[in-house]
């Protein structure tokens, strides 16, 4: 059974200088690690938000927590 996780991901744009930060759920499943997750997140992360002509963005801040505020999952 998989348990439900709040994630943030701080970034910084290369060749822009923005940053800022993305935040979501997942569904983490049994005996998964964290650094699982946040390759899994981070990839995703770079699809959705920073593929084609956005270019690069570097991970300044990781966060994963228990979802205790009962939003449900994505």
């Amino acid at each position: 059974m998989s348990a439900t996780y709040h994630w943030v991901i701080s970034y910084i744009e290369a060749g822009y200088g923005r940053s800022g930060d993305l935040e979501g759920i997942v569904d983490v499943q049994p005996r998964m690690t964290r650094q699982q997750v946040y390759l899994a997140l981070r990839d995703e992360v770079a699809e959705r938000h920073f593929s084609g002509d956005q270019g690069a963005f570097f991970v300044t801040g990781f966060s994963l927590g228990p979802n205790d505020l009962g939003v449900p999952g994505e």
